[in-house]
């Protein structure tokens, strides 16, 4: 390729990297200014600026992470100055032999030898460094952005005040510290590999590519830094293994079946211990390999003969395998047969093989085959001891994990703060007396059935077909001075009937008022008695705004009020109506309407996009229109209290002469150590009760004291 053409290669490709992370950032930007504005029209706008700035921050340093992994193969693709200027010239040891490089150097071939050549070798992988470098931006920078909660969490933890029964830890570690640093290791380590691997690959490619047609000490300067660079990241990434390793641990107490949730006998015993021990094992290894990225230690480690170095790994091994036995069974005694034998093995070989073994490329592979069989040895000699050495029922052999989990499943759901109370059988004790000292609970005995209610419901309320009964509920009122319970149902859209663009945003914005009945009445037709009913809102319970611009059902599409359109209000008729509430967002002009098209559809003039453009033009919408988004409690909870998770049957009240929508919420977790598991989760709490204005969208959590987990989002 010509210089011309190159350039205009790079050129075209800095104009695509530009134009991607362009749109990336447009996106970002347009969604973090719709949700300021929506999130400050609530009053919450604190809490969202915490949350986009500290994933911000995150992503920030994800890319700086990302540039720091991806130097090393830039430093390796920077071409050794000439020997006599050269400043890592005293890298190289002025005897060859003490390398214990035994291959004869090669004669450079003549340079006008077709073929690769150094200089277009480097080109070609600055090109791999980019592309190692966007890499390693993808996993990082999103990756620690999507950590951003459990690092959160973390940070502001309230403690339980229940300890676990293996560790001793408060249950806090469990659900909020031990999944933060697994995640951020488990992070870091995988991008070390990445980094790794592409430097190492690079390094020797470049290694022999100049032995074939450079000079010796340039092949020796670069064999040089491939050995400290990939010693360096390779030991990273082997502490990483260690500290994951040692974090599986606390995973342990998690999961079991339907009789142990968490850890049986074995795995306590053996599993856990062994796994402790194969952690700090890897942990040393990996200091070691990371010390012979200083070149002078990577010489001397390099003169050890190769039987020292394999006496030297034997009894390594022999130390970690004793303290297997000491803290986890003596089983692993048995471990001494194939070590001794290997050991032995190696250390009278005169194979001429073993005298190529570079000692100090021996030692990566060794923490390698150490690393695999550690992981494997907890395991497996959790589920040998298991089928062998433990012999009887599980009743029997499991008695303190069985109590254990007794223990921790009544904490997690709350059993243990019940109050048993005995409530005695009296023959006869349901008279006409004692149920004219009970009027309430006797009143409220129902006889309409909600299936044909909500039928009922369907056919003499909804007045028109694109209204409907979505969800019938009970709730009690008092009705001239005696608590009623009720049937109540809010009439809302019915949006499979509004499915085109412009009938579902902007026509039918809202539904109509509440329909209600006593459970237990009917007039003189057979029907419920409705309380509350008709359009306009009548009947017993006061409503001065009945208009649901925010409701019940799930997944409410977005908005737009106060346009030019003509919108539907509860007869065949259009009109024009106001919406007079404080938490929509205005529609604007210039970004904010650019944004608003973005985030709700798209670029401007594609698909989604252009719809919402063109609508926001002028007609129907206008600068003074108002958008208004996650209409539905469901929807709405999820996004300003992600941390909780709300029941699926929210319910209408009417209070105040307004019309509002409650639901309960509740915090669970999957990590309670030891707590049995129902659906996936081994913890809940009703943390929470949400109420949201069915007209205004002004929404509110009031949060029931005592559970930690709700206490952590609180700070």
């Amino acid at each position: 390729m010509s210089l011309n053409g190159r350039r205009l290669a790079i050129i075209a490709a800095a104009v695509a990297v530009a134009l991607i992370l362009g749109r990336v950032v447009f996106h970002y930007a347009a969604e973090i200014t719709i949700k300021t504005s929506f999130y400050d029209a609530l009053g919450m706008g604190g809490a969202y600026s915490t949350r986009w700035q500290m994933s911000v921050i995150l992503a920030l340093v994800g890319a700086i992470g990302a540039v720091i992994l991806s130097l090393p193969m830039l430093y390796l693709l920077r071409r050794p100055a000439d020997a006599s200027d050269s400043k890592e010239s005293s890298l190289i040891p002025d005897n060859p032999d003490d390398i214990n490089w035994d291959a004869p150097v090669p004669e450079p071939e003549d340079p006008n030898t077709p073929g690769v050549t150094p200089d277009t070798l480097r080109q070609g992988l600055r090109i791999g460094w980019l592309v190692t470098l966007a890499l390693l931006i993808g996993i990082l920078a999103p990756g620690l952005a999507q950590l951003r909660d459990e690092l959160l969490a973390a940070f502001n933890s309230t403690p339980f005040g229940v300890d676990d029964p293996i560790f001793g830890r408060d249950v806090s570690f469990f659900v909020f510290t031990e999944p933060a640093i697994s995640g951020v290791v488990g992070l870091i380590t995988g991008a070390l590999a990445l980094a790794t691997i592409a430097s190492v690959a690079a390094g020797i490619a470049l290694w022999v590519t100049e032995r074939r047609v450079g000079s010796w000490l340039e092949s020796r300067v670069i064999l040089e830094r491939t050995q400290t660079v990939g010693f360096a990241l390779g030991g990273l990434f082997l502490l990483g293994l260690s500290i994951s390793l040692w974090m599986s641990r606390y995973q342990m107490t998690i999961g079991g079946d339907d009789v142990i949730a968490g850890a049986g006998a074995a795995a306590r015993d053996i599993d856990i211990p062994t796994r402790a021990v194969g952690a700090i094992f890897l942990a040393l290894l990996s200091i070691g390999i990371i010390a012979l990225a200083v070149p002078r230690v990577r010489r001397r480690f390099e003169k050890l003969p190769v039987r020292q170095t394999a006496l030297a790994a034997t009894t390594a091994w022999g130390v970690a395998a004793l303290a297997m036995v000491i803290f986890a069974t003596p089983w692993w005694l048995v471990l001494f047969v194939p070590i001794g034998i290997a050991g032995g093995v190696l250390y009278r070989s005169a194979a001429p093989q073993l005298k190529l073994l570079s000692p100090a490329w021996s030692l990566p592979a060794f923490a390698a085959a150490t690393g695999i069989l550690i992981s494997a040895l907890g395991p497996a000699g959790a589920a040998l001891n298991d089928a062998v050495v433990l012999r009887g029922s599980k009743l029997q052999v499991e008695q303190e994990n069985i109590a254990a989990t007794l223990d921790s499943t009544r904490k997690a759901t709350g059993i243990d703060q019940a109050e048993q109370t005995d409530a005695p059988y009296r023959r006869n004790g349901v008279t006409r007396a004692a149920i004219a000292e009970t009027p309430a609970s006797v009143g409220s005995l129902r006889f309409l059935d909600i299936g044909p209610t909500q039928e009922a419901c369907s056919r003499l309320q909804v007045i028109n077909l694109s209204y409907t009964c979505n969800d019938v509920d009970v709730d009690r009122y008092e009705l001239d001075g005696e608590r009623r319970t009720v049937f109540v149902i809010g009439r809302e859209i019915d949006y499979t009937r509004a499915e085109d663009f412009q009938r579902r945003h902007f026509t039918f914005t809202h539904g109509f008022g509440l329909i209600a009945a006593p459970v237990n009445e009917i007039d003189e037709s057979g029907r419920p008695r409705w309380i509350a009913r008709s359009i306009p809102q009548a009947g017993e319970l006061p409503i001065d705004e009945p208009r649901i611009y925010f409701g019940a059902q799930r997944d409410m599409d977005w908005a737009m009020v106060n346009t030019t359109q003509r919108v539907f209000d509860g007869t065949r008729e259009s009109a024009q109506v106001e919406w007079t509430g404080n938490t929509g967002i205005r529609v604007g002009s210039g970004w904010k309407r650019l944004a608003m098209t973005e985030f709700l559809g798209g670029l401007p003039f594609i698909g989604g996009g252009r719809q919402v453009w063109n609508a926001t033009s002028g007609r129907p919408a206008d600068s003074d229109s108002e958008l208004l988004l996650y209409r539905d409690i469901g929807g709405r909870i999820n996004e300003i209290a992600p941390f909780l998770t709300v029941d699926r049957d929210p319910y209408f009240v009417a209070a105040d002469g307004q019309l509002w929508v409650m639901a309960n919420a509740y915090t669970e977790t999957d990590r309670y150590p030891y707590a049995a598991d129902f659906g996936g989760i081994n913890y809940r709490r009703q943390a929470a009760v949400a109420v949201m204005n069915a007209y205004t969208g002004e929404t509110k959590l009031f949060v029931l004291e005592g559970d930690p987990i709700i206490e952590t989002w609180r700070k």
